[in-house]
């Protein structure tokens, strides 16, 4: 089973995607990396720094006419979420990533911290798609209903039948609708894990404090350190993965 981390990202992200490397490189060892590049000076960028496991692709390399279509009427961020899903069904359909391949999206603002070899041994095999509660504090319950129960900043999947499935579906559903604003239940395209668990099979809510943590949940819990360069969420070792920098649910 290999495994891969995909995510997309411009100029204006670029420092944070590289943070994300370095860290995946760290803490999920081996792993495949996949990058989107959504402007020519973060794919020049990337090319020369000449990153190791790291295979780049344009928008235009995706062969994607909808796609392509659809980025002429959506901001650029309503455009990185459109392209998210279409990125990962372009990969999945390809013969570089195969059926019982663990696949991590993972946002370009994201930072592992500690070893996520538990998500990737144990976990990510026993389920066809892993998501993350958002795990709003109290009081801010409401907020499910404003941006989703699920934050779509880190998913991950394991290839069967299901996964890919859904990952065609949500591909397919952005196309059609993916903007940044709240509208029959739909915002970007978040709001769409919402369903998963009832069209899918295999889906797992993912309980682990310290997996896409960030500032929406962060006020659950007491945050320090447990050693040198260690973090600790109510005392407990953070010891899969830790998302600090994402600024928006």
């Amino acid at each position: 089973m290999a495994t891969h981390l995909v995510t997309l990202f411009d100029m204006n992200y670029s420092a944070r995607a590289l943070a994300l490397y370095e860290s995946a490189k760290k803490h999920v060892p081996g792993c495949q990396f996949w990058f989107l590049y959504l402007d020519t000076g973060s794919k020049k960028l990337i090319e020369e720094l000449k990153l190791e496991r790291v295979r780049g692709f344009t928008v235009e390399e995706l062969h994607n006419p909808e796609l392509e279509t659809v980025r002429k009427g959506r901001t650029q961020g309503e455009f990185a979420f459109t392209a998210k899903s279409n990125f990962l069904r372009y990969l999945v359909e390809s013969d570089s990533v195969k059926e019982n391949d663990a696949v991590i999206w993972a946002d370009a603002d994201i930072l592992f911290y500690s070893s996520a070899q538990h998500l990737v041994q144990e976990v990510i095999p026993q389920h066809s798609i892993i998501v993350t509660p958002h795990k709003f504090p109290t009081g801010m319950e409401h907020m499910d209903d404003m941006v989703g129960k699920y934050n779509a900043g880190m998913i991950f999947f394991h290839i069967d039948d299901s996964s890919k499935k859904c990952i065609r579906e949500w591909a397919a559903q952005c196309i059609e609708w993916c903007f940044h604003r709240l509208e029959d239940g739909k915002l970007g395209d978040q709001m769409y894990l919402n369903d998963w668990h009832k069209k899918y099979g295999g889906v797992y809510d993912l309980p682990d404090k310290g997996v896409n943590a960030g500032t929406w949940n962060i006020l659950n819990y007491s945050m320090g350190r447990s050693g040198p360069g260690s973090f600790a969420l109510d005392g407990e070792p953070i010891d899969e993965l830790f998302a600090a920098l994402a600024s928006q649910p």
